[in-house]
Parts: structure tokens; C-alpha cells; sequence
């Protein structure tokens, strides 16, 4: 049986999850990291066959979870797309889709949630989509439900508020946030992500300046929460959702074409250039978290040799301590090339 459904795909009480997936082992952003965090065990054993070379389009990476007891039993990574910047192919989905029919027939899955395979920033039409889920598995004996994207009247529902003003603190958070997704084609970006491209915005020059002080993750601002909640609902949805997580994702619903917007964009054109050279390549929390506290360690002490600052950032916290000698030292290259440390 066939239903197609809307709601949080990871609160469903069925037998088997399906998540989708790239196939070189990045799980940051969007459902894909929702389903890291909320199942460490799966991003292990997914990321181990990335390195393995085991995992392509067309062919369900089945991961049976420890508990039994409890749904979900399984998670099955279904890859879409090649690398996580490409598109995905309709091809993927319907030799993948035959792959999954097969799955859940050998492992006797009574019930299963299925997202939007593709869709999204993958690029396909959902309509197409759903109809070749439905042929693929609809005659199969097993619960299916079908999970459609949000529509773009959901996406962009806001909370008015009328006579906001826009603030120049306003002009360049969305600024920020536009240039940042739209080098991702992603229409979400975590709150870490945020904090640390207001950083470097900060330290290239870029007005009006935010400060910052050392926390968990590296250079915190406390004051952007309240540019952030001053633009929820017109500009920015579900920052107002609980808590201030670093995980939490920004969607940006409205872009700033006010005139002191544009006058902002003219005036720190150059600067924008340097930062988005600055970060090519670190696009994903772990990746500006770590580009954005190496800097912060160097920018206080330029002295640093290269066993010194790994052993700084190691030292950090337990957090900080996973990630390697290489990915510090190539944050410190980068940083180096920009900012001219020596």
C-alpha cells in the first residue's frame, strides 16, 4: 500500500528508513545531516564504504541497526547523486528504486518512509518522480509511504511584520546568506555556517563589523541572534524553532533588494570576492568550523609552527581533537594564502 504523506520523514514509526545519499560520504546538510545526527552508527558505516569505493547510483547501502526492538531496523542509503555539488540523474533513482524493491522484498520490510528522491537541490520534478516510485514499488506487499517535498507556498509562509527596518547589521546577514547558498545550490545553511561566514566577512573588512569571542565551535557572536530574530518570518524562516544549535538549518526565504542593500553589495564587491575565494572548498559546518577556529588561533599568535597549532587546536576541546593533522594544516594553507601569515 501506497500514501503519500507531508510532516518529519525521521519521526515515522516504520520498519525502515530511506536516506538519501552522495557517494563520497558527506552527510551536511539538510535531511542527510539530520540523519547523521540521529544516527551516528549508519554515518560510520556509510562513510567507511564511501572510502571503500562501494557505493554508487543505482545500488541501496542497507544498514540493520543494533536495537531490533524498536523502529526503525533499518536505514537504507539510497544515493542520488555522484558528489554532493552535482545534480542527480533520473536514471539513479529508477536503477535504485529496482535496487530498493528487492531490499525490502529480501528483508521482508513491512513498512517503509521514502523522501523525495532527487528532488530538491538534486533538480528533479517531483511529479516525474513520484510516478516512478509508485510503479517501482506500489505492487509490492509492504506499507509505503511516500514523503512529497514542500510546497513553495510552505516554503515561503512567513510571519509579517510590517515596518521592519532593515538595518545595515540586516543588509549584510542576508547578503551573506544568499552568497553562501548560492555557491551550494542549497536553500539552507546551519546556524554554525552563519556565524562563521559573519566572521570571516568581519575579518576581510566588510561592514559593519560583528565581534566575536571564543566558544565550542570556534568565533561566536552572541548578537547575531538578535538580527536573526528580528528578520524571522520576513526574511529568514525556522530560527525561531527551539534552541540555538549550531546543527540548526536557516532557510532564506526573501532576498534584500533594498537600495542600502545594493549600496553595500557595491561597496565591499572586492571583499565578498576574497571571502567566497576563501572558503571554496570548506562549504559544510565541519569545514568552516574548522577554517574559521585554525584562523582565529593564527590571528593571535602568527608565531604558530605547524605542530604547535595542530596541538592548540587538539587541545581546544574533545570536539576539536577529531579533526586531523592534514585538514588543520590545509585550513592553515588557505588561510595563509588570504590573510598572509607566515
Amino acid at each position: 500500500m501506497i500514501k503519500t504523506v507531508k510532516g518529519n520523514l525521521l519521526e515515522q514509526d516504520v520498519q525502515a528508513l530511506v536516506n538519501t545519499v552522495n557517494c563520497v560520504g558527506v552527510m551536511g546538510r539538510g535531511i542527510a545531516l539530520q540523519f547523521k545526527n540521529a544516527f551516528p552508527e549508519n554515518y560510520s558505516f556509510y562513510h567507511e564504504a564511501c572510502k571503500n569505493k562501494t557505493v554508487s547510483p543505482g545500488k541501496v547501502l542497507v544498514f540493520e541497526r543494533q536495537d531490533l526492538l524498536s523502529n526503525p531496523q533499518y536505514i537504507i542509503n539510497f544515493p542520488t547523486k555522484l558528489h554532493w555539488r552535482e545534480k542527480s540523474k533520473l536514471s539513479y533513482i529508477t536503477e535504485g528504486l529496482d535496487d530498493l524493491a528487492h531490499a525490502i522484498e529480501k528483508l521482508k520490510i513491512t513498512s517503509i518512509a521514502v523522501p523525495p528522491l532527487g528532488c530538491g537541490l538534486g533538480g528533479l520534478e517531483w511529479d516525474i518522480v513520484k510516478k516512478e516510485i509508485i510503479n517501482r514499488l506500489g505492487n509490492l506487499d509492504s506499507q509505503i509511504l511516500i514523503f512529497e517535498p514542500a510546497s513553495k507556498s510552505e516554503v515561503f509562509e512567513t510571519i509579517s511584520r510590517k515596518g521592519l527596518k532593515i538595518t545595515p547589521a540586516i543588509n549584510l546577514v542576508l547578503w551573506l546568506m544568499e552568497t553562501y547558498q548560492r555557491g551550494l545550490l542549497d536553500p539552507m545553511i546551519s546556524l554554525l555556517e552563519l556565524q562563521k561566514m559573519v566572521y570571516f566577512a568581519t575579518r576581510l573588512g566588510i561592514e559593519p563589523k560583528f565581534t566575536f569571542e571564543a566558544c565550542t565551535s570556534g568565533p561566536y557572536c552572541k548578537d547575531l541572534r538578535f538580527v536573526l530574530n528580528r528578520i524571522e518570518g520576513n526574511y529568514v524562516k525556522r530560527y525561531a524553532d527551539a534552541g540555538d544549535s549550531p546543527d540548526k538549518c536557516l532557510t532564506l526565504i526573501k532576498t534584500d533588494d533594498s537600495e542600502e542593500g545594493q549600496e553595500l553589495r557595491n561597496s565591499f564587491q572586492g571583499q565578498m570576492s576574497q571571502l567566497k575565494q576563501l572558503i571554496d572548498g570548506f562549504e559544510s559546518p565541519k569545514g568552516m568550523e574548522i577554517l574559521s577556529t585554525v584562523d582565529l588561533l593564527m590571528n593571535q599568535n602568527k608565531e604558530f609552527s605547524e605542530k604547535q597549532l595542530v596541538a592548540r587546536v587538539h587541545n581546544w576541546n574533545v570536539h576539536k581533537a577529531q579533526f586531523t593533522e592534514k585538514q588543520i594544516l590545509l585550513a592553515r594553507e588557505r588561510l595563509t594564502s588570504c590573510f598572509n601569515y607566515q
